[in-house]
This record gives structure tokens, C-alpha cells and sequence, in this order.
């Protein structure tokens, strides 16, 4: 009976709630980034996220694992962006953190240094951790000066590539670090590798590998966003592939439109770019177009799309580009000065689905001002030749619960689709998720959807991704205490607790 006993309790303890970070009182953990271990070796993810525990209360970079029986990796949580030179805990902050798997078992952080006294520590680096703890570099490579945004991912040998946007606003460089930390000297070295240059802003760099249904790895594909030469009105949509020997081949034009605000690709916390298991990419982004007001003499919204299109290994479109959503039209009485990052849609996240096809999900408003509505998450599935199923032409709505839903995250799951979101407003939100069928979309798990956490105070920022094959993980930020990291684990075919 004891050893009954003994099982049922450590089984529940394993497959309940965990708390991923120390239990450090009075500190804030947020926003966690995971990062599946891609050589089938503990642990099965890693967790990242920004934690002020710091004697000067400066937000730094910490790391933890979980393992398949999901307990915590380290029995202390590794902080990767303090006591080295050049970093100041009572001068400024560690933000903006991203991660990428070594395909080692282990993984590269990237995280932009705030320094408030000297811009000569300000800029993004780059760190490599093994499982074991240890690291190939004595401190983070510095990358570049830039705090204007990054994206990393791995190159497939060990390595990592970072794109960033200079200094300048308008050069986007590209950097390979080799396994050992240092830089690869057939992509420019520490200088980097220009990808792309100009007169005019560009803005949001991001990179996705270049990869095949085998996960091997040919190369990246590098986007951007950038205004043209002669008429600023026009904005582009870019694309560039580098194969792995840093040779990069013609910028491509996915999209382009007259607006003196286009896309918003990259807005935290969604992905806007995912490979697609055919050395291509997916990327879905928002559209807000303005015109101007000749009496008041500015500029108002007046419409917001949702778009996606799919690219090749070159970086060439397939289709014409594809509209997800368009049935809110801003009405001519908008007053100027709305918020346009917030109104009527948030920037969508996108995951690569079965047969190469992908998943779209966004947050819309169907209010209008000054009364404006709740914001309610929609679906949409795209066959891998750019064409929406039959049953899913308007997009499908997640849940029928009342109340924002924001800050999704999804994954594809054998076809169907698997949504994580934040639900309710302020001090009492909860993480539900929800399972739609790949065919029609149906709801799988009641037309509310499951409920995660719906622990006291407010959890946000959720992340899911799957463990195994049998199984996902789904991590969030949580205030019912003090500000922590929480983990649970789920089936897949019924999202419950194991």
C-alpha cells in the first residue's frame, strides 16, 4: 500500500503544474521562450525567459530545462547574460531575448544589452549552452551594436545564424557562429554579411532555416520589411536566401502596397515566419492601410487584412498572395488617432502544417469606435498549394467564450491544430487552449475550449510545443504569488493531463 501510494503522489507531482523557475520571492519572471531539444536527449525543451532577481533589480536572461518526466533540468536556474565584462546590473537591462536549438541537445540564447551609461555595451549577443551547463564561449559574443531587433536560428552544423538591423535603420547584416562561439569567416566574420542595403528604413529582420522533411538544412531565408527608393509611400515586403556557404542569392518581392503603414510581421509575441518542411517558408503578416483626412489634415486607418504566401527555396512566391481575413473594414467616422498596432486585428502567429500547408491565427475586434468590441481568435487552415478547404473559406472562431482572447500560440497536430491563448481581461486572466479539426475545423474540446490554469491573478505569454509524439508542452508567465515561469504537459489527442 505504501508503495501505492509513493507512485500515485509522485505521478501527480510529475504530470501537475510545474514551476519552472527558482522559487525566489519579490522577483518577476516573464515572457518564456521555448526551444525543443532536437537531438532526442534531456531535457525535451528548454525554457528562456527575463528575470529582475538581480541585486539591482535589472531584468537578465535565465534558462532552465524540463525533462520528459517534466521536472526541472537544473536544480538552479542558469543566468546567461550577467558577471561577465561589459554588464552592469544597476545600469540598464537584458531584453528582447530569442532562442534556437544547437541541435546538440543544447542551445543558443540571443538577448539585446540595454546599458543606460555606456552605448559601447549596448547590443545584441549571443550565447551557447550545453546541457551540462558549460558553454564553448567564456562570456556571450557580442554581435552587433544594434537594439533595433534581431532573429536567430540554426544553421544545421552546430551553429546559429543572427540577422539584425543596424544601427543606421537601413543595413540588415547576417551572421553565422560556428559551435565553438566563433564567427564563420565565409559570412564576413565579426563584420557580418551585408543582406541588405540602402538609402531608405528598413525594419523587423527575421530568419527561418532553409530546411526538408529530413530536418536536413540547406541554407536560411532572411525577411524584411522596406520602404522604396523613390516614393516612400511604397513599402516592401523582402526576402533574401543564404545558402549554409554564406552565398546569397537576389532579394525577392513577396508583397508590396501604397501605405503610409503596412505590416506588421514581427510584432511580439507571434511568429510570423516558419519553415515548411520543403527548404521553403511560410509567413503571414497584417496590412493596415491609411488615407489621408483632407480636413483635419492627417492620417486615419481605413482598412486591415490579414495575408499569408508561401515561398521556395529561392525565396520565389508560389500563389498569388493569400487574404485570411477581411470582413472588418475600418468605417470612414474612425477618428484620427486610433491606435493602429491594436485596432480590429493583432499581428497573426503561423504554424507549418501537415503536406506542407500551414495555420494561420489571429485576434479581431468586430467593435467599432468609440464602443469597441472584445477581441475574439480566429483560424484558418491553407493547403500547401495556397487554397483554403472548402469548410474552412471564412476562417473558424477558437472558442465561444466572452472575453479577450489574445496571445495565442498554436502547433499543427497530425492535421489538426492545437490553439493556446490568453483569456480574460487584466488581473484575471486565464490560459485555455483548444483543438480544431484539420478537415472542418470543428471543435474537438467543447466549444469553450479546455481550461489550462485559471489560477488566482493573471497569466499571459503563453507558449505550447510538442514534446514527443504523443504529447505537448504548454508554458505560460504566472502572478498568482509573485511572477513565475509555470509548465504543464498534455496529450495531444485529448489535451488533458497525463
Amino acid at each position: 500500500m505504501s508503495r501505492l501510494f509513493f507512485f500515485l503522489a509522485l505521478s501527480s507531482t510529475i504530470f501537475s503544474e510545474v514551476k519552472v523557475n527558482d522559487n525566489i520571492i519579490g522577483k518577476l519572471s516573464l515572457f518564456p521562450v521555448i526551444v525543443k531539444n532536437s537531438s532526442n536527449v534531456e531535457p525535451q525543451i528548454w525554457v528562456v525567459w527575463v528575470d529582475n532577481r538581480s541585486p539591482g533589480k535589472s531584468y537578465d536572461i535565465y534558462v532552465n530545462g524540463l525533462t520528459s518526466n517534466m521536472t526541472r533540468w537544473w536544480s538552479d536556474d542558469k543566468v546567461i547574460s550577467r558577471n561577465y565584462p561589459g554588464v552592469d546590473i544597476f545600469h540598464g537591462h537584458r531584453l528582447s531575448h530569442t532562442a534556437c536549438t544547437d541541435d546538440s541537445g543544447g542551445i543558443f540564447i540571443g538577448y539585446i544589452n540595454h546599458h543606460k551609461l555606456d552605448p559601447y555595451k549596448q547590443g545584441i549577443y549571443v550565447y551557447r549552452l550545453r546541457p551540462d551547463g558549460t558553454s564553448p564561449q567564456s562570456k556571450p559574443t557580442f554581435i552587433s551594436p544594434s537594439t533595433s531587433g534581431f532573429s536567430l536560428c540554426p544553421d544545421g552544423a552546430g551553429g546559429c545564424v543572427i540577422v539584425a538591423l543596424e544601427k543606421d535603420g537601413k543595413t540588415i547584416k547576417a551572421w553565422r557562429l560556428l559551435s565553438d562561439g566563433s564567427f564563420d569567416d565565409n559570412w564576413g566574420g565579426k563584420d557580418g554579411k551585408v543582406i541588405r542595403t540602402g538609402t531608405t528604413v528598413a525594419k523587423n529582420p527575421k530568419v527561418v532555416e532553409s530546411k526538408g522533411l529530413d530536418g536536413s538544412i540547406s541554407g536560411v531565408i532572411v525577411f524584411w520589411i522596406e520602404q522604396d527608393s523613390t516614393d516612400w509611400w511604397y513599402q516592401y515586403l523582402c526576402a533574401r536566401k543564404i545558402d549554409t556557404a554564406g552565398s546569397a542569392m537576389e532579394r525577392k518581392i513577396i508583397d508590396y502596397t501604397k501605405s503610409i503603414w503596412q505590416y506588421n510581421p514581427a510584432k511580439y509575441p507571434g511568429y510570423c515566419v516558419v519553415s515548411d518542411d520543403s527548404n521553403g517558408a511560410w509567413i503571414t503578416w497584417e496590412c493596415i492601410k491609411m488615407k489621408k483626412d483632407s480636413f483635419l489634415d492627417q492620417f486615419r486607418v481605413i482598412e486591415s487584412r490579414i495575408y499569408a504566401q508561401r515561398i521556395n527555396s529561392s525565396a520565389d512566391t508560389l500563389f498569388p498572395r493569400i487574404e485570411i481575413d477581411t470582413r472588418n473594414d475600418y468605417p470612414s467616422s474612425n477618428p484620427v488617432g486610433v491606435d493602429i498596432d491594436s485596432a480590429y486585428h493583432l499581428p497573426p502567429v503561423i504554424a507549418s502544417g501537415s503536406s506542407h500547408g500551414s495555420f494561420v491565427c489571429w485576434s479581431e475586434n468586430n467593435g467599432s469606435y468609440p464602443n469597441w468590441g472584445t477581441w475574439r481568435l480566429y483560424v484558418q487552415r491553407i493547403l500547401s498549394n495556397g487554397s483554403k478547404p472548402s469548410d474552412w473559406e471564412e476562417g473558424k472562431q477558437v472558442s465561444s467564450l466572452y472575453g479577450d482572447q489574445r496571445t495565442s500560440h498554436l502547433l499543427d497536430c497530425g492535421g489538426d491544430c492545437i490553439i493556446v491563448w490568453k483569456q480574460g481581461w487584466n488581473a484575471e486572466a486565464d490560459i485555455y487552449e483548444q483543438k480544431l479539426k484539420g478537415i472542418d475545423g470543428t471543435r474537438l474540446w467543447t466549444n469553450e475550449g479546455k481550461i489550462i490554469c485559471s489560477a488566482s491573478g493573471f497569466q499571459g505569454s503563453p507558449r505550447i510545443i510538442k514534446s514527443d509524439s504523443n504529447h505537448a508542452i504548454i508554458v505560460w508567465d504566472d502572478n498568482r504569488s509573485s511572477w513565475d515561469i509555470y509548465a504543464k504537459r498534455v496529450r495531444l489527442n485529448d489535451g488533458e493531463e497525463e
